[in-house]
């Protein structure tokens, strides 16, 4: 199209593709249009095996999901829209932290359904599904028409209710081709669209990709505990492998899994369809029913401490502790950092967590990182997965009730990806503090936004704004910003940040590694984008493996070391038969 857009330019003779091209386009088509034809193509390596991949997951909700809408009156066939959010992969997480296959993020998905320490139904697809019924119900009723409702699940009810009051019109189409607002942009204005083609391609599967066999429905019975109960009990009285039970419960977290934590009392446990409800209830011994959540020890660490010895100390696994911590085994510990300290006796099993949909990340232990005291107990940013058990806990290659040995098959990958996932987080921390102002100064990260801040500090984005003469929303990786803390305590607003790195981290990781690093000189025109796009590695992946460039841009010249990435074999799987 550029080439086309300068022959026509310079009245010289196109040749033979840009001909068939230029036959395509509208007649008085002009130069500068042509170019604005081509910064308007979008393209996505691997969609259609993702697309596939998503189609044979689906089997084992669609049927159930498909009675959870017609429960609220919402359209059956949007029963698609996790083939736009997440190609029914549970696995998926986004820039902003939003989870499971409907996506959502923390804070829309505690209006709706339970996100915690314990249990994050974000993760678990039916209940979520229920949230998104309920979301969806409310965005039609509030904007009028489900092309609406559909793009505000993307873009959010209220600003898209303010569009639609601006612009005075319901009509989508119109919204799109006339409201060119800084937040209303291509993702949002496109979701539908995206939609429509899923709907499509979804209905008609058969077309696409031949005979796919998908996931038979999960068939399952529910009991509501009437007291807490340990996870590795109720498997061993429902006579099934824990890894089946996670499974089974995706909405319940490591501390849970692990024994950290009880199942909660009041949980409505999935169980398998044979067993029922009330024998299971009958089953469980007096001294097993639980009448009080289990109790989390923390410890401070000392100078000089190392997971080791204070496992020796408390006659605890080092890798127990490294687990409910989420934190890898050659992190540095940093004296007056606050540890979960795992009773003794309960042993994680890095197979299990692997066999369950991967949890919201906690932060990786660093400077300033250390939760107030009596936060513990109910931390809703912490999770007791460790990132290397990412590469095998991805749902793409558990179909409902796998054992547990093909979760094992990536155990060799496991110990690398602990070393890669859980460095790099110091430097997330603030910068300074000034406690008389309550405010923080930090150097901001690739995908960061004045949103995520504002999030994370109770602020709004206006206030970041004005505090550092900001204009928009986006920012340059590297920028200096002062962070009003009026509202969190430092510690805090750490925490939250460096958890949102690490959840992009952890889902990027699971599914792939860093084989080497090729060092690459910038050539004159070439940017970090073009870089990026060239050797398919993320951008942020780019900034973190070169720190050096958050203090000065790039420029031709600059050596980039650049990632060569590999598939793990649970991707390579998932791509054969998911």
């Amino acid at each position: 199209l550029r080439d086309l857009a300068d022959a026509v330019e310079r009245g010289t003779e196109p040749d033979e593709p840009a001909r068939r091209l230029r036959s395509q386009l509208p007649a008085d088509s002009s130069p500068d249009d042509i170019r604005e034809f081509s910064r308007r193509l979008r393209f996505q390596r691997g969609l259609s095996d993702r697309f596939e991949a998503g189609v044979v997951r689906s089997g084992s909700f669609e049927g159930e999901i498909r009675k959870i809408l017609g429960e609220y009156d919402v359209p059956e066939d949007l029963v698609n829209l996790p083939h736009v959010e997440s190609s029914y992969n549970n696995a998926t997480r986004s820039r902003a932290g939003a989870a499971g296959i409907w996506q959502f993020t923390r804070g829309t998905g505690k209006i709706f359904m339970t996100v915690g320490y314990e249990v994050d139904d974000r993760l678990d697809p039916l209940v979520a599904a229920r949230a998104a019924a309920k979301f969806l119900r409310q965005n039609f009723e509030r904007l009028g028409t489900w092309p609406l409702a559909i793009t505000a699940y993307n873009h959010g009810p209220q600003s898209l209710e303010k569009i639609v009051g601006r612009m005075g019109t319901t009509d989508l189409g119109y919204l799109i081709e006339h409201y060119d607002g800084p937040l209303f942009k291509f993702a949002s204005k496109n979701f539908y669209a995206e939609f429509l083609a899923a709907r499509q391609v979804a209905g008609n599967f058969g077309k696409f990709f031949g005979n796919v066999e998908r996931n038979p429905p999960l068939v399952y019975k529910r009991v509501e505990l009437p007291f807490f109960l340990e996870f590795e009990r109720a498997a061993q009285l429902l006579g099934i492998n824990r890894a089946v039970l996670a499974e089974l419960n995706p909405g319940l977290r490591p501390p849970v899994l692990t024994g950290t934590r009880y199942i909660p009392k009041g949980y409505r446990l999935r169980i398998p369809a044979q067993v029922k409800p009330e024998q299971f209830i009958a089953t469980v011994p007096a001294p097993a029913r639980q009448s009080q959540q289990k109790a989390l020890t923390e410890i401070r660490v000392a100078r000089g401490d190392s997971l080791y010895a204070i496992g020796r100390r408390y006659n605890v696994p080092w890798t127990n502790i490294a687990v409910a911590n989420n934190i890898g085994p050659r992190t540095r510990l940093l004296p007056g950092q606050r540890l979960i300290l795992p009773q003794r006796g309960s042993s994680p099993s890095g197979t299990l967590v692997a066999a369950a949909a991967p949890q919201p990340a906690a932060p990786a232990p660093g400077a300033r990182t250390a939760a107030p005291a009596g936060a513990a107990a109910d931390r809703s940013d912490g999770s007791a997965s460790v990132a290397a058990e990412a590469v095998a806990r991805t749902p793409v290659a558990l179909p409902p009730f796998q054992s547990e040995a093909t979760a094992a098959e990536s155990e060799p990958a496991l110990a690398h990806l602990a070393a890669v996932v859980s460095r790099h987080y110091q430097h997330l921390a603030l910068v300074s503090y000034d406690a008389a102002q309550h405010a923080g100064r930090l150097q901001s990260a690739y995908g960061e936004t004045v949103g995520h801040y504002a999030d994370w500090a109770q602020v709004s984005a206006q206030e970041i704004r004005d505090a550092n003469d900001l204009t928009s929303n986006t920012l340059q990786p590297g920028r200096m910003v002062t962070i009003p803390l009026g509202h969190v305590e430092p510690d805090a607003f750490n925490r939250q940040r460096i958890g949102f790195h690490q959840q992009r981290e952890e889902s990027f990781f699971s599914e792939y590694a860093i084989a080497e690093t090729v060092e690459v000189k910038l050539s004159r025109g070439q940017t970090m984008w073009n870089l990026a796009q060239s050797h398919s590695v993320p951008m942020w992946l780019l900034y973190r493996e070169n720190p050096g460039l958050l203090q000065r841009p790039a420029q031709a010249g600059t050596k980039v070391t650049v990632p060569v990435l590999r598939e793990l074999p649970v991707l390579q799987a998932a791509k054969r038969e998911p």
